[in-house]
């Protein structure tokens, strides 16, 4: 069945998109009257349809918003979904009163309907991302925890948070960096710095450690690596900056170590 679903992903993308950018252009014209749309009105609504989902299909493919997976969706995604959607209503614009001239068509659904537009197509899909999220989180084998708050960690976290098959539960980050705390990466909390490893452990159950500090000197990790036993969890740790020969970095470069009891 999944493989199915699979299969015709890009169909199911499409034909819903169609039914949310119909739905958003209805509602425009409820909106715009109150929710009493008269026959006159309800006969232009009609009339100009096709024309509005074939201008919003065609921005939406030019901003490439029918490729991805939402359990993704990001800013980035946002911005677009908002560009098309205003780009489209420029477009709508130029071709009714332009090209078609059709009487009686409100000036005022070059704004409600793009609008709406953003609402529906980026609260679905965000919608989306958070039910993934939330499943996945029942699933997770283990709350982590990443030590570091830099571009190692960020993209560490950028890994667990779209590979739910990791297993993995990121709670929070740790850096001792005091301008870091409180700050998110990737929707995740920098929680303390390094003395407070054993307090963020206890609070969040933390059973894995994320060791993400690729510049840091021996002594500093020695000092890590004592805390991480003495709170006696396992954890992993990148390899030295200067091992990282390709520059990427990924959990699969990360090295068990199990803890021990002191």
């Amino acid at each position: 069945m999944r493989s199915r679903i699979l299969k015709y992903r890009k169909v199911v993308i499409v034909l819903s998109q169609i039914a949310l950018l119909a739905l958003a252009y209805y509602f425009s014209f409820l909106l715009r009257f109150d929710f009493q749309l008269s026959g006159s009105f309800r006969a232009v609504f009609l009339q100009t349809l096709p024309i509005a989902l074939g201008i919003k299909l065609l921005t939406f493919f030019y901003f490439r918003l029918f490729r991805g997976w939402w359990r993704y969706v990001g800013m980035s995604d946002l911005l677009d979904i908002i560009k098309a959607a205003f780009s489209s209503a420029v477009l709508l614009f130029g071709t009714i009163y332009v090209t078609r001239g059709i009487p009686g068509y409100p000036r005022s659904i070059f704004i409600i309907d793009p609008v709406l537009t953003v609402i529906i197509i980026g609260g679905m899909r965000f919608a989306v991302r958070a039910y993934t999220e939330s499943a996945r989180l029942q699933i997770a084998q283990a709350n982590a925890l990443i030590i570091g708050a830099g571009r190692a960690s960020s993209a560490i976290a950028r890994e667990l948070n779209n590979n739910e098959t990791l297993g993995y539960n990121l709670v929070g980050f740790i850096d001792d960096d005091p301008q870091k705390k409180g700050e998110r990466i990737h929707g995740v909390r920098v929680l303390g710095r390094t003395d407070d490893l054993p307090r963020v452990i206890s609070e969040h159950d933390v059973t894995q450690i994320l060791i993400a500090i690729p510049s840091a000197t021996g002594k500093q990790m020695q000092r890590i690596i004592n805390m991480c036993v003495e709170c006696k969890v396992d954890f992993k740790t990148l390899p030295a900056l200067g091992d990282i020969i390709t520059g990427s970095v990924s959990v699969g470069l990360m090295r068990q170590v199990k803890a021990r009891t002191c």
